[in-house]
């Protein structure tokens, strides 16, 4: 080998190098800036008489007092803190149902989708519900698609299912909010006739941000109701919907 073809090997492999760091690094910054949970949802990751939080590994359960046979794993928006949806949570396991709320890997849960399968694995007497808000929706009806015959059903929050899921019998709860301006709502319509047994709900002056609890994310609309009533509601949707089935 002369001497200027292994400068120029030796050039191209310390520009390729930095371009790996370069591209790590941006990775690591993108991975870093997420929507953090706010007071009201910190407060609710608290125990007290009726619901038990218990912390398991890096994700958390909300365990209602005395048995249940309803449950549902719930994977939150893309780029939005776990915690965030404690509020949802506690209220659910209030009504009685086993809530488990999982840590997805840099807050993007297409990078942690099966993380289900392990709680409905180690809960065989509880009739599980996998769902999410906006992609936390898209990657667990991912997750529902390969896996048909282990959950009930799903739960959908501003979100839609790109798998198709049409041919199984499985229940959906929707729900969208009327001044969600982060949905792509034009997606949510064409997607629609991927998820069976679809019921649609509409939370009248909601926005997308209050599916969860972390303040208003850039280019969402104004709600004209607090993030409190969007979670009540919501909660008794859910609540309602799952002991009908």
């Amino acid at each position: 080998m002369n001497e200027n073809k292994a400068k120029k090997i030796k050039r191209g492999l310390t520009i390729g190098g930095a371009s790996i760091i370069a591209i790590g690094a941006a990775f690591g910054i993108y991975c870093g800036t997420y929507e953090h949970a706010d007071s009201y949802a910190l407060e609710c990751m608290k125990s007290d008489s009726d619901v038990e939080v218990i912390k398991n590994g890096k994700d958390y359960i909300f365990k209602p007092n005395g048995t249940t046979g309803k449950g549902l794993i719930f994977y939150p928006g893309g780029k939005v803190q776990d915690k965030s949806y404690a509020p949802l949570m506690k209220s659910l396991a209030k009504n009685g149902i086993y809530c488990v709320l999982p840590h997805m890997s840099c807050n993007l849960a297409f990078f942690s989708k099966n993380v289900a399968k392990n709680y409905i694995n180690a809960n065989p007497s509880i009739s599980f519900y996998v769902g999410g808000h906006s992609l936390g929706g898209v990657a667990a009806s991912s997750f529902a698609e390969k896996n048909t015959s282990k959950i009930k059903g799903l739960v959908m929050l501003a979100s839609y299912s790109t798998s198709d899921l049409s041919h199984t019998d499985l229940k959906t709860i929707s729900i969208t909010a009327t001044n969600d301006k982060v949905l792509n709502w034009k997606s949510y319509e064409k997607y629609k006739s991927n998820l069976p047994n679809m019921k649609e709900y509409s939370v009248e002056g909601g926005i997308h941000s209050y599916f969860g609890s972390y303040g208003i994310q850039k280019g969402d609309g104004e709600p004209t109701i607090t993030v409190k009533e969007q979670t009540q509601f919501v909660s008794e949707v859910i609540s309602n919907e799952m002991y009908l089935s």
